[in-house]
């Protein structure tokens, strides 16, 4: 995905399966309900999600609030040594519908507008909204993700790889 913040890399680990699963377990808390959380409701946990076998989602709980914090999700598969963790990061889907139709109307406007096949101030302002939101949730996923990245990384004592060993080239397709 070119046009949307993606991400998709593996950690390899030589932790087991299951010690992967029980640190996941430390750091994650489950939400509420309707996903509302309480002052000090986990302070020690800096992620919430859920845990579902060998997958899952989590977010990075944060004080502030950021549309593009990274869903990630995960994959934990046993490896000889140990394990291998296939992460995704993206952006949540409502994120990415309400992206969709900004963009829609901005450029419905563009074109509705636009009677001369030239630039002029009626299509460069709507441009630059669609830059603007361009620019404003890649560096808003970005800032998030590597957080996250360095993070998982840390917990799975592990190391990021970016490509598939050959021996493990068709394992993670779906």
């Amino acid at each position: 995905m070119l046009l949307l913040p993606y991400e998709n890399f593996f950690i390899t680990s030589d932790l087991s399966k299951g010690e992967i699963l029980e640190r996941l377990k430390t750091l994650i808390y489950t939400e509420n309900t309707f996903g509302i959380k309480f002052f000090n409701s986990s302070p020690n946990r800096s992620y919430t999600g859920e845990i579902d076998g060998s997958k899952f989602i989590i977010k990075r709980v944060i004080r502030n609030t950021n549309s593009f914090l990274p869903r990630i999700s995960g994959k934990i598969e046993r490896n000889k040594p140990g394990s291998d963790i296939n992460i995704i990061m993206r952006l949540h889907n409502s994120v990415i519908i309400f992206m969709l139709l900004w963009c829609g109307f901005l450029g419905f406007g563009i074109i509705a507008s636009n009677n001369t096949l030239g630039l002029n101030t009626e299509t460069l302002i709507p441009l630059a909204m669609i830059g603007f939101m361009y620019v404003i949730s890649m560096v808003g996923f970005k800032f998030e993700s590597r957080k996250s990245k360095k993070d998982l990384i840390k917990l799975f004592e592990g190391k990021s790889v970016k490509k598939k060993s050959p021996e493990t080239r068709g394992r993670y397709r779906k």
